[in-house]
Order: C-alpha cells, then sequence, then structure tokens
C-alpha cells in the first residue's frame, strides 16, 4: 500500500532517541552551570554584604572612641594626683574577663546627666557573653557614669573608682535577671579584641614611667619618660596624658560569629593576649587553621587619636 505524503513528512520531522538524550545532557548541563552562576553570584554578594556591615559598623565605633578619647581631661591640680586620671590596663582590674586584649578609662566633660557636674567616667573593654555556651560572643562594653551615679568615685575615692565589681555593675554587657540593666554598657557587638597604645610626642609607645620604670600599660598619675628627637631624655611629669592613642579593633560579620565555639573563643582570647596590634592579630589568625571558619570574617581597622588636653 501506498504511504501517505504526510506520513512521510512527520516521519522526517521527528526525533530520535539519541537526539532526545543528547539534548536532555546539554540542558541539563546547562542548568548546573546557570545554578552555579547564581551561586556564585550570592555568595559574592553575602561577601560584600558582610564587608560592607563591618566597615560600617567599625568605622562608626572608632569614630565615636576617638571623639571621647580626645576630650580626655587632667586634674586641674596635678601635684595632688588625686583628681582625673588616665589609665589603661589598669592594676585595679584584676579579672581577664575585662582584659581581651586591653582596656582604657579616663574622665570628659560629656555627662548626660549634669545636675552634680558635667564630668563622667568613660572606658571601653572586651568581655565574652557565653549565656549561649554554644555559641559565645565577644562584647565592646562601654563604661559610662554620670557624676550623680553611686558608682562615679573618681573624687571621692581616687585610688578604688575601678574595680571587677563597677565593671560588672555599670557595664555588664549581656542579659541580666535585672530588666533595668538588660545588655547594660553593650556598644558593639563580635568586636574580637581592643587595642590601646600610649604614644609619646614622638609618636613612640611609652614604655617607661617618670620614675623609668618598666609599663606595660598606662598610669597618667605617674607621668612617663621619652626620648626626643635629639636623643635627649624628657621627662612628663605626674598626671599627664600621653600626646597620643594608637587605637585598634578587630571585628568579624554576623554570619562568621555564629561559628564561633568555646574552643574557638579560647583560641582567640589567647591570641589577643599576645598580639601586639589588631593587624598582628589578624595576621596571625590568617596562618592558624584553628581560625578557619571564620578567616573570611575577620577585619581590623587601626586609628590615632590625638589628646587634645595632653600639653
Amino acid at each position: 500500500m501506498a504511504r501517505s505524503p504526510n506520513t512521510d513528512h512527520l516521519r522526517r520531522e521527528a526525533f530520535t532517541l539519541a537526539e532526545l538524550l543528547v539534548s536532555m545532557a546539554i540542558l541539563s548541563l546547562l542548568v548546573v552551570m546557570l545554578s552555579q552562576m547564581v551561586n556564585q553570584a550570592a555568595t559574592a554578594w553575602a561577601r560584600g554584604e558582610s564587608n560592607k556591615e563591618r566597615m560600617q559598623g567599625a568605622r562608626a565605633v572608632v569614630e565615636f572612641m576617638s571623639n571621647e578619647l580626645q576630650s580626655a581631661l587632667l586634674p586641674v591640680n596635678r601635684p595632688t594626683q588625686t583628681g582625673l586620671q588616665f589609665v589603661i590596663n589598669p592594676a585595679a582590674i584584676t579579672s581577664a574577663t575585662f582584659n581581651n586584649r586591653d582596656s582604657v578609662f579616663w574622665q570628659t566633660p560629656q555627662a548626660t546627666d549634669q545636675t552634680q557636674g558635667d564630668v563622667a567616667e568613660v572606658g571601653y573593654f572586651v568581655r565574652w557573653d557565653t549565656s549561649v555556651p554554644a555559641n559565645p560572643k565577644p562584647i565592646l562594653c562601654r563604661f559610662f557614669v554620670n557624676p550623680r551615679d553611686p558608682n562615679f568615685k573618681i573624687y571621692s575615692a581616687p585610688t578604688a573608682w575601678l574595680s571587677d565589681t563597677i565593671l560588672d555593675a555599670v557595664a555588664p554587657g549581656k542579659k541580666s535577671t535585672d530588666p533595668a540593666k538588660n545588655y547594660q554598657g553593650l556598644f558593639a557587638e563580635n568586636v574580637l579584641g581592643l587595642w590601646v597604645t600610649a604614644l609619646d610626642p614622638t609618636g613612640q609607645p611609652i614604655t617607661l614611667d617618670a620614675a623609668g620604670a618598666s609599663i606595660t600599660g598606662f598610669d597618667s598619675r605617674k607621668g612617663y619618660k621619652y626620648t626626643d628627637s635629639s636623643s635627649a631624655t624628657q621627662t612628663q611629669s605626674a598626671c599627664s596624658l600621653p600626646a597620643a592613642i594608637d587605637l585598634g579593633l578587630v571585628t568579624l560579620d554576623s554570619r562568621s560569629a555564629k561559628r564561633i565555639t568555646t574552643d574557638l573563643q579560647t583560641k582567640i582570647q589567647t591570641l589577643a593576649s599576645t598580639s601586639t596590634s589588631a593587624q598582628a592579630f589578624v595576621a596571625s589568625a590568617q596562618s592558624d587553621p584553628a581560625f578557619q571558619p571564620i578567616i573570611q570574617g575577620l577585619r581590623y581597622f587601626q586609628t590615632k587619636v590625638f589628646l587634645q588636653n595632653s600639653k
């Protein structure tokens, strides 16, 4: 029987099984490639947002701290050594809880309640919130005490205005059983460490007090020695401020912070205690496999702050 012309036309237009299989394979390959491109774009976007988050947040923190540091005050009657002070890593703070790596405290005319004067006590330190043991969080705390606060003691007890107990009362930085103190003092989250170095008028770190004794922190009541450009030894008398402060922070984005464990917290604190600067901390972390889970989220910020009342 003769074939219909229409049937022959349809047979010529049909695809073979082999052609269909090849087409499906190509389509699958294109879908996989497109999915990979979308995933890469999403990852790049997320990384960019994390970088933006860190940059904006850290810049705001550093600028705020710098403004308060610039206005640090000296006592009116310096020789008495019972007035205003500027201290880095004060001996009165004995708990390692507040030393990650440095802590700094001073007085500034920025009281928010001026019924008893305009001078407030200010300070910054990093502590860890371990209320969720599986994911501890590093917190930058701001110590701020108005002159009418019972914890304001710079005049009434100039040798006891700082202590572990006072820091806990003023800036617990975490969830509290007292609703009025819930996260009181919390200034910025995911700050792994704070580096504060006192600088002399030549821009070098201050390592000797006025008596020539070696120091690792700074206490304005003890003054300091330094060598000027003529290689002569100069002495700043007791109750002197540093000429400037080298201020450094190491921050972590919120995505990476979720990967911090108790073991990693210990490694972070150990590295912070032995690193000479925020930059050195990040450099060491980049070569340590233990920091691999968070290394992409680490950033450091360093700035120099000149104290207006240092002279």
